[in-house]
C-alpha cells in the first residue's frame, strides 16, 4: 500500500469532535496533514482487525490467570494449606500473555514504532526462559 500512487480522492463527511480527534492525533504523531492522518489510521484499523481475536484471547486469558493468582494470594493470606497452584508460574503465564498482546499491537504500528521497544521485549522474553528453565532444574 505504501508504495502505490495515492490518485484516489474521497469525500467523506465528519462530526467536528471526529475532526477534533484526527486533528489531536496527528499532532501527537507529528503528522502533518490531515489526509496522512486519515490514511495511517485507516491502515492501522485494517491492521488492528487482523490482530484483534489475538489480543482479545491473550486479554482474557491473562485475566483468568491474574484471578487465578489473586485467589492463590487471598489464599495464602489467611494462612490456607492448599497453595497447590505455583504464583512464579502463574506470574510468568501472565506476563507471557500481557507480551502476546504487546507483540500483537506492535505489529499493527508503523515500522518505527514496531522496533522501538523490541530490545526490552527481547530482554523480558530471554528472562522468561531463563526463569522456566531454573524452574525446571532439580532441587
Amino acid at each position: 500500500m505504501a508504495d502505490e500512487l495515492k490518485d484516489q480522492r474521497i469525500i467523506v463527511l465528519m462530526t467536528p469532535s471526529e475532526l477534533e480527534a484526527i486533528d489531536d492525533w496527528s499532532f501527537r504523531s507529528r503528522i502533518r496533514s490531515r489526509g496522512e492522518a486519515i490514511r495511517r489510521l485507516c491502515q492501522i484499523g485494517l491492521a488492528l482487525e487482523g490482530k484483534a481475536g489475538d489480543i482479545e484471547k491473550n486479554t482474557l486469558e491473562s485475566l483468568g490467570l491474574v484471578n487465578q493468582l489473586l485467589t492463590w494470594m487471598d489464599g495464602a493470606v489467611e494462612g490456607d494449606d492448599d497453595l497447590s497452584q505455583d504464583p512464579v508460574d502463574l506470574s510468568l503465564q501472565i506476563i507471557e500473555r500481557t507480551m502476546s498482546i504487546a507483540g500483537a499491537t506492535s505489529e499493527v504500528q508503523t515500522a518505527s514504532a514496531a522496533y522501538s521497544h523490541q530490545a526490552e521485549f527481547d530482554d523480558a522474553q530471554a528472562q522468561i526462559a531463563r526463569y522456566r528453565k531454573a524452574k525446571r532444574k532439580p532441587e
